[in-house]
């Protein structure tokens, strides 16, 4: 956490170890089902490649190869939307975001982050009675699992997205210059981000005086060692030569 995160007392307690270990804990949890979800998503892509081979080349599909495709793109989907609000990552607009203070940026992340932890709620609520309606007795019709299993996704991806978005909720009222971070780990370049300005600066050094020794050192160098001009090439001083001739002979 950044030096100046302030120190918070619960009951006479500082809860600064608490928080951080809270933080840690998620950012953990979030990288952890990042890598799950990649090996899903090889699984994913090897059974829809031999659905094409099989169709194309020996002339049959197998029922369950697109049935399972289907639930492991549904499961990826939605547990990958908890990770990609606790690294900050989801697809953003904020051109005008950006332009407000980090004070006036932070409340409106907050606000948005308990929306997403209400968001959260009403997917576990409501998923999971769904899943016990819908899913508990109703069988897949090519693999043969139990569809409580399938729509079980539906409560657990809430119960992520409470989690992940409660904990960046908490991080960046604790340390509000995650926001800056979170923007820069995005775009991956170095901005001047006080008062919200997303304009990038360059330092670039020019000399306040030039030596005039120097400058005469450097025309001496591009023009001769005389400083009067350039010097004559061999062509030159043929063509010069042969002028004065031709002159002599008139």
């Amino acid at each position: 956490m950044a030096d100046e995160a302030p120190s918070i007392v619960l009951l006479g307690q500082p809860l600064d170890p608490v928080i951080e270990w809270h933080l840690s804990t998620s950012e953990r949890a979030a990288e952890a089902i990042w890598n799950l979800c990649i090996l899903v998503g090889a699984v994913l892509v090897v059974i829809v490649s031999a659905q094409v081979f099989t169709r194309y080349l020996l002339g049959f599909v197998p029922l369950w190869g697109g049935e399972l495709a289907r639930y492991l793109g549904i499961w990826l989907a939605l547990m990958l939307m908890g990770a990609l609000v606790r690294v900050d990552r989801h697809l953003q607009v904020e051109i005008v975001f950006r332009r407000f203070s980090r004070r006036a940026r932070r409340y409106i992340r907050s606000i948005q982050l308990g929306l997403i932890v209400v968001l959260g709620w009403l997917l576990v609520e409501w998923g999971l009675v769904y899943a016990l309606r819908s899913g508990t007795g109703q069988m897949s019709p090519s693999l043969g699992i139990e569809m409580f299993w399938v729509y079980l996704v539906l409560p657990f991806s809430g119960l992520l997205l409470m989690y992940f978005a409660s904990a960046k909720l908490i991080e960046i009222n604790y340390d509000p210059e995650t926001l800056d971070r979170d923007y820069q780990a995005r775009f991956r370049f170095d901005e001047d981000l006080e008062g919200g300005d997303s304009v990038a600066e360059t330092d670039v050094s020019v000399p306040a005086e030039t030596d005039a020794g120097t400058e005469d050192e450097t025309d001496a160098g591009r023009f001769g060692e005389t400083g009067d001009g350039p010097e004559p090439t061999d062509r030159q001083e043929g063509h010069t030569s042969g002028s004065q001739e031709s002159s002599d002979g008139e």
